[in-house]
């Protein structure tokens, strides 16, 4: 049996239907969305964390891709480290590019004052936005002066990507 209300409705106790047909777009923020529920990826915001770990040897100069956006999104986060720490003054710098163009308001740098294991943050410039097919890489340039190079050198971004 159908009931139509064409008024408000108001339920004072529990409603506990045993099927609910919504309309298309109304559930629009997630505390509309009961925790641990199993939706469709492709409506649902994407989290991931792209990286690139050179070996444990001495670090190298090199251009890498990161990841091509297949959605928009924002790049919330990029951190660096290494296993061994640079000694004396041997550097390496780490710069993440979005179509050619940084996104870091200054390179990450790794040298002899920091510490093995321990990340480094990256400052991102602006809004870290990104549209479907922006190209994001890492530069790693290697500076080898009278030290040692850091070795196990590697970067990752903190990445949310839009669903469908």
């Amino acid at each position: 049996m159908t009931v139509t209300f064409n008024e408000d409705l108001i339920v004072r106790g529990t409603l506990i239907p045993s099927s609910v047909s919504l309309p298309a777009n109304v559930i629009t923020t997630s505390t509309q969305v009961q925790a641990g529920a199993n939706l469709n990826a492709d409506k649902t915001e994407q989290r991931v964390y792209p990286s690139w770990t050179q070996p444990n040897t001495a670090s190298t100069t090199e251009t890498r891709t990161l990841f091509v956006a297949r959605r928009a999104g924002t790049v919330n986060e990029v951190i660096a480290g290494s296993i061994v720490a640079a000694i004396g003054d041997s550097t390496v710098t780490l710069d993440v590019k979005k179509n050619g163009t940084t996104i870091l308001s200054a390179v990450i740098t790794l040298d002899n004052a920091n510490t093995a294991r321990i990340i480094e943050s990256g400052s991102i410039s602006g809004a870290g936005t990104f549209v479907a097919g922006d190209w994001f890489e890492v530069v790693i340039v290697a500076t080898i002066n009278t030290g040692t190079l850091p070795t196990g050198v590697f970067v990752q971004c903190e990445v949310d990507q839009d669903g469908a």
